[in-house]
């Protein structure tokens, strides 16, 4: 592995332990056993690194959850044992999860960030539409759920919804607008 390698990995070990504002150029080349000068050399700045590391951490584990739905959704239960896999992966990835958060701020200010995880966003809402056989709207929709679910979890996992309670939820807006469709018939 060459020190450009060698430094992204390091960078998304730090992102995952130590988070963005808390990864210091010293602590990336403590991780990858390179010098600082291969950080300006290859990247330009510490920033650019992290920032690409961000990218490459969240692109990783977007892959990672898309594979997983991949294989509930082709399985029984489906979706029910899909929600539970979610949270338990989750509770396994929660540094990656807070690394994708810190992305997110930092995408506000970057816009080569930006682009590069709208990219890794549209690839998955594609792959989402795929697996479930479903248009694009309605996986825009599944991730707008998935990000909410997220962000409840992250600041409080005890008081997300758990499976049932979603599922349940997901017929009470189902009946809902179903009705309120026909109304207007």
């Amino acid at each position: 592995m060459g020190n450009r390698e060698a430094l992204l990995e390091a960078a998304i070990t730090c992102l995952r332990e130590r988070g963005y504002a808390r990864t210091t150029a010293r602590d990336l080349v403590a991780v990858s056993g390179t010098n600082l000068g291969a950080i300006n050399y290859h990247f330009r700045s510490k920033e650019a690194l992290l920032n690409e590391a961000i990218a490459e951490g969240v692109r990783q584990w977007i892959e990672h959850l898309g594979g997983q739905l991949a294989r509930h959704m082709s399985a029984e239960p489906g979706l029910p044992a899909t929600m539970d896999d979610f949270f338990a992966e989750l509770d396994a990835s929660r540094p990656m999860v807070d690394g994708f958060f810190d992305a997110l701020a930092q995408a506000g200010h970057v816009p080569e960030l930006r682009a590069q995880l709208g990219a890794h966003y549209e690839t998955f809402r594609a792959d989402l539409a795929t697996v479930l056989g479903v248009d694009d709207a309605t996986a825009s929709l599944l991730l707008a759920l998935a990000d909410g679910l997220i962000v409840q979890w992250q600041l409080d996992p005890t008081r997300t919804p758990d499976t049932d309670q979603i599922l349940g939820a997901l017929r009470t807006l189902t009946r809902r607008l179903g009705s309120r469709a026909r109304s207007h018939d």
